[in-house]
């Protein structure tokens, strides 16, 4: 009974999720929900004792794949195509994200703790913005944390949901705010903010920034007066090309830094990702912990396939090969650490311009 109880809250979930995108012709979203909401629709329906709850369900699964199927020629995918994306990797838990350990802890005790427990009284964010290079995760973060809120996340990309010049623009969003305060328990995250926040000169970008400024400042104060369980997160690898007004009291003013991998961090995804291989020296992930220092996520994981890769190149009589000291120093020639020092610079401007009663969360101990 408790599994179905909480199938059936999931199956709400999708559907609430289909709802939001059509909202905002968002159709690779709705297709996507819409798909799963079936699979759970036909899951319950194996799973009733009741005969007329079996075909009430039934009849819901055949309902939601005929709802997808229409949405097909909005995504211009053919159906063989569009069947492949359902099958994407789906996001870990959020204890099962590799490191930035006290990032990690610092949202539990304030957006995961009070938000299971609807307290939001003890929730003070309700705006958050991560930074950081391109590469070091930040999307995969915010993935985990949706799902351990078991949330409906709608990711918000300038480029594909909206056109940030449109006069559309201002409409989509108040409908996509009123369905989201009407459903509950919802995470919106701004993948772009810097095209929808621009620090630029007063032209039509400016406009759009008006537009997205007014509506979230009153939203998110509104949100924060309400017993809602919904949450604004942004991030950005170049923090100082948005608008300061962004993070001005009452809007994104705790910001998370997430940095470079660190020893731990790093140690974690080779171990996590080499998992079966087998290495001539056994201390080999040992010895690339320090000499991959200054890698973004992107890059170890990158790293990592080259030596999955190269163990199955000179497998023999089916058995992937043991990888030696040479096979690693071949693949190290062709990598290297990403030069990050102008972004470094950006950024340590960028926080030495904000104002001292906005918290930033910064952890790097390499």
């Amino acid at each position: 009974m408790q599994e179905i109880d909480e199938k059936k809250k999931s199956l709400t979930q999708s559907q609430n999720a289909v709802n939001l995108a059509v909202a905002v012709e968002d159709f690779y979203g709705a297709y996507m929900n819409l798909l799963s909401a079936s699979d759970l629709a036909k899951d319950i329906a194996s799973m009733t004792l009741s005969v007329d709850e079996t075909k009430e369900y039934e009849d819901l699964a055949n309902k939601l794949e005929d709802d997808a199927k229409a949405i097909l020629p909005k995504l211009k995918i053919n159906s063989e195509e569009a069947n492949k994306l359902v099958h994407r990797k789906k996001p870990k838990g959020f204890d099962k994200f590799v490191g930035e350990e006290r990032l990690k802890d610092y949202l539990t005790k304030s957006v995961i703790k009070p938000w299971k427990e609807h307290n939001l009284a003890s929730r003070t964010k309700s705006a958050i913005l991560l930074y950081g290079p391109e590469g070091v995760s930040k999307t995969v973060l915010v993935q985990s944390l949706i799902q351990e809120l078991n949330a409906t996340g709608y990711f918000i990309e300038p480029i594909r949901n909206f056109s940030p010049y449109s006069e559309t623009t201002k409409e989509k969003m108040k409908s996509l705010f009123k369905l989201a305060e009407e459903k509950d328990n919802v995470v919106f995250y701004f993948t772009k903010p810097n095209a929808f926040f621009p620090n630029g000169k007063k032209d039509e970008s400016h406009d759009t920034f008006k537009i997205f400024y007014k509506l979230l400042k009153k939203e998110i104060k509104r949100v924060r007066k309400l017993n809602k369980n919904i949450l604004f997160i942004a991030s950005s690898a170049a923090p100082d090309k948005m608008n300061p007004k962004m993070f001005a009291k009452g809007l994104f003013d705790d910001l998370l830094r997430v940095h470079h991998p660190d020893r731990y961090t790093r140690k974690g995804l080779m171990e996590e990702r080499l998992a079966g291989v087998e290495f001539e020296d056994k201390e080999t992930i040992d010895k690339l912990v320090p000499i991959t220092h200054g890698y973004i996520s992107k890059e170890v994981s990158r790293l990592c396939r080259r030596i999955k890769h190269t163990a199955s190149l000179y497998a023999k009589d089916g058995k992937d090969a043991i990888i030696t000291k040479e096979m690693i120093d071949r693949i190290m020639m062709d990598l290297g650490p990403m030069d990050d020092i102008e972004f470094k610079k950006n950024v340590d401007a960028f926080e030495a311009s904000l104002s001292k009663d906005i918290s930033i969360i910064n952890d790097n101990h390499d």
